[in-house]
């Protein structure tokens, strides 16, 4: 222990215990005068530790500074599980004291002991945490043959972990639960996701899942039968062909296996023990104690002419590309546009609310809903269930043929890559849907980063600030949507896709733009011919922020013209053509054209 009471000593600690611990550790504790920790930490602790000894509150995080504050100027240790700066509590109170006023003592994380216990190097497993998460978050990590460890939170984790599987094709996967990790009562039990069943798993468990090669399934269509043919091929452009499924670490399926006492704890606080949160893991701002007073803040589309039936995988794309080079200097004026819009070019405010048919989002005749202002305010993540809607998409047709993502139910099973451009039809859809070849190139533009913030104004079905948020799970999205139907079946489609922290708002722009947080890129995907939006978007973003605007009507390529004669940046128009059936023969039927706009605010 540290003889400066201003630092806090944070000792990791395992389902091992005290004998588990370390001569630092152990040193550490005892010449504590107060220690926080759970109600289970604190049971691990031998008399011959004197100091008093608090149990953590519930909520913990809005307590914390208080805490500490009113034991200020004696010495203070706070126990954590496993290693304190994985997930744990360690990061939060460095966060909130700075690192220079706390002391991490850490033991093995659950994560090295088990891979220690399957013979998994570490650098080839993924590895997530849904202590305080929904379990919607491992579908970007379902891959054929991918290792993923899970840190649960609770007893139910494992049977949820292996519904989802099974929902998305892949139920002959191999998980096997690792309990106790470090302990005498330590145990692994292991079985394929389809028979592994609820059953009365330990609190305190870690799930590692080796992912089968999953449902044969392609998300694209594939082309009919040519009158000479014999059996259609299917493309098989998106099924992933890897070998997996064998068992976990050696376990056959529905197999036991005790473990004895290893040295390293078990660690951080994935559990929930009679209640308490096994704390230690508020990183990030969210408490990886099971809390759901911890829950996260979350700071968290040109239809066209898509046959119904038959489409086969070819694909044309035109490209128009303008280079602007020019950026007017003295025309950006606190993000409003200097001298209105082009004359001529840009009808009355209204003109087009409510359909917006702006961008690559062709929408079917919806209309704003009158809302203006804040409006609601969604978290994916605060949704039960987390399939989308299917039976919706179509509605209305657009350039020649039928628009949606998925004519009929979604597709959920099989494998999905983590480039933008997923298939149309793993979204649910009434139409207002900006299609893979222009979201690819959109998402291109848009550029994602780690850690940056995107808003999607007119968001349709999601989909642009969902493949967003797939490109990096530190990418943070906002979905304002006027439409109160497809406010719903935006939650949906991001908890299916694997994003059920992106923040839905249902609002109108640009009053339902006021109050959140500053984004670093705006997509306008909707709206463009309504007064004020390319403002409102403009004036939020900093200096050296990116916006791109989509655009399908004569009246917002108007305006995006407008707006590319003031600031300059990129215009560039994209033609797509699918190839279709004709009769008995094959031909191309064309989309609807996209302008799109890209500008790096000066």
């Amino acid at each position: 222990m540290t003889d400066n009471p201003a630092v806090l000593t944070v000792v990791g600690i395992g389902a091992d215990g005290w004998p588990g611990l370390t001569g630092t550790a152990t040193a550490a504790l005892t010449g504590a005068e107060v220690i926080f920790g759970s109600s289970r930490q604190l049971a691990l602790l031998p008399e011959s530790v004197a100091a008093e000894l608090h149990p953590w509150p519930t909520p913990l995080v809005p307590a914390l500074r208080g805490l500490l504050e009113s034991r200020r100027g004696r010495r203070i240790a706070v126990l954590a599980s496993g290693d304190p700066m994985f997930h744990g509590i360690g990061a939060t109170l460095i966060r909130l004291v700075g690192a220079a006023s706390v002391r991490v003592i850490p033991s093995p994380s659950s994560v090295s002991l088990a891979a220690a216990r399957l013979g998994w190097p570490l650098p080839d497993v993924d590895v997530l945490s849904l202590v305080s998460a929904p379990v919607e978050e491992l579908h970007p990590l379902i891959h054929p043959g991918r290792k993923i460890l899970i840190l649960s939170a609770g007893a139910r984790t494992p049977a949820a972990v292996a519904a989802l599987l099974t929902s998305r094709g892949y139920a002959d996967s191999v998980v096997t639960v690792l309990s106790q990790l470090g302990g005498p009562a330590e145990e692994l039990i292991a079985g394929t996701a389809a028979n592994l069943g609820s059953a009365d798993f330990d609190p305190l468990n870690v799930v590692a899942v080796v992912c089968s090669t999953g449902a044969d399934v392609s998300t694209r269509p594939s082309r009919p039968a040519a009158p000479w043919a014999g059996s259609p091929k299917s493309s098989g452009t998106d099924a992933g062909h890897s070998a997996g499924g064998h068992s976990a670490g050696g376990h056959s399926a529905g197999g036991r296996m005790d473990g004895g006492q290893a040295d390293g704890g078990h660690a951080d606080a994935r559990h929930l023990e009679s209640g308490h949160a096994d704390v230690g893991c508020l990183d990030g701002g969210h408490a990886d104690g099971g809390h759901p007073d911890f829950a996260h803040a979350d700071d968290g589309h040109a239809d066209g002419g898509r046959s119904a039936d038959g489409l086969s995988d070819g694909r044309n794309l035109d490209v128009s590309h303008a280079d602007g080079g020019r950026q007017d200097a003295g025309h950006f004026d606190g993000g409003r546009s200097v001298g209105g819009h082009s004359d001529g070019g840009h009808p009355d405010a209204g003109h087009l609310d409510g359909g917006h048919l702006d961008s690559g989002h062709m929408d079917s005749g919806h209309t704003d809903s009158g809302l203006s202002g804040g409006g609601r305010h969604l978290d994916g993540g605060r949704l039960d269930g987390g399939l989308p809607d299917g039976g919706r998409s179509g509605g209305g047709r657009s350039g020649g043929g039928r628009s949606g993502g998925g004519n009929g139910d979604p597709v959920l099973v099989g494998p999905r890559p983590l480039v933008p451009g997923l298939s149309d039809s793993v979204y649910a859809s009434d139409g207002q849907l900006t299609k893979r070849e222009v979201r690819a190139v959109t998402l291109a533009l848009l550029g994602p980063q780690p850690g940056e913030l995107l808003w999607d104004i007119g968001a349709g079905s999601g989909s642009i600030a969902i493949e967003w948020m797939r490109t990096h799970r530190d990418c943070r999205a906002i979905a304002i949507e006027s439409s109160a139907e497809r406010v719903e079946r935006i939650v949906r489609n991001a908890a299916a896709l694997g994003v059920p922290k992106l923040r839905v708002v249902e609002g109108r722009a640009p009053g339902a733009l006021a109050g959140l947080p500053a984004p670093d890129v705006v997509f306008v995907g909707g709206g463009l011919t309504r007064d004020g939006v390319v403002e409102a978007a403009l004036a939020a973003l900093p200096a050296g922020g990116r916006l791109v605007a989509n655009a399908v009507t004569l009246e917002s390529e108007a305006v995006l013209a407008a707006w590319y004669a003031r600031l300059g940046g990129e215009l560039t128009r994209i033609a797509v053509n699918r190839a279709s059936p004709v009769g008995g023969f094959t031909g191309w039927r064309a989309m609807m054209p996209v302008t799109i706009w890209s500008v790096i605010r000066p």
